[in-house]
């Protein structure tokens, strides 16, 4: 799985022994930005994604709650159920997902795009 936040959600999942049924999606060709998967997946044309029915859901800290949430199978312990701890846990995703990817992703995602084009030798 090419994208770090879908692992994230597909290591919840296997953790938990929920029962899923995961689609690999090509996001180096961008399969996620076509109008099928954006009409029936993600408007945001982004992965991850869930469907949970007739119910879908994007970005990989509301889905690992929502998750952990619903599924009685997901240990608590990685999603306290206590307010203070519950905070904390999400203070470190909010962390993860505004500081610490942000920090390292973008200077990749330059680099890749200039390998991409032809452009880092």
């Amino acid at each position: 799985i090419a994208s770090q936040p879908s692992r994230t959600v597909k290591a919840v999942l296997d953790y938990g022994a929920v029962p899923h049924e995961a689609k690999h999606v090509d996001i180096m060709v961008g399969a996620q930005k076509t109008d099928e998967f954006k009409k029936d997946v993600n408007p945001r044309g982004l992965v991850p994604a869930i469907l949970d029915g007739d119910f879908k859901l994007g970005e990989s800290s509301a889905i690992v709650k929502y998750l952990c949430s619903t599924r009685s199978s997901i240990p608590a312990h990685l999603y306290p159920v206590d307010p203070k701890e519950r905070a904390l846990t999400d203070q470190f995703l909010e962390w993860n997902t505004h500081s610490f990817r942000p920090a390292i992703f973008g200077p990749m995602k330059i680099r890749m795009g200039k390998m991409q084009y032809g452009k880092v030798t």
